[in-house]
């Protein structure tokens, strides 16, 4: 959501999260229980306001691109339509 309002994003690199943030463009990613670090990169972007609102376009501008709601909604609709038509479910792939 914070990508979606053009925030700049500052997340534990855990899971799915380390394919949405791109380092240094969009957000920060931190080890995982490393508050120091948290804090060193929300102070960063305090102090550095244009580098902050730069990043903030690009993730808002990079949400925009991959995850508008209509392309979305079209993905699982053609995957709805590919369970119907499909005898094998084990060979269907939401991701084309």
């Amino acid at each position: 959501e914070a990508m979606a309002c053009g925030i700049p994003v500052i997340a534990t690199a855990t899971g799915g999260i380390l394919e949405l943030i791109r380092e240094g463009e969009i957000g920060f990613l931190v080890p995982g229980k490393d508050s120091d670090t948290m804090a060193a990169r929300v102070s960063y972007l305090r102090d550095n306001p244009k580098h902050c609102l730069q990043m903030g376009q690009s993730a808002g501008a990079l949400t925009r691109k991959n995850y508008d709601l209509n392309a979305q909604a079209k993905t699982y609709l053609d995957w709805f339509v590919q369970m119907k038509d499909s005898k094998d479910l084990k060979s269907l792939s939401i991701i084309s």
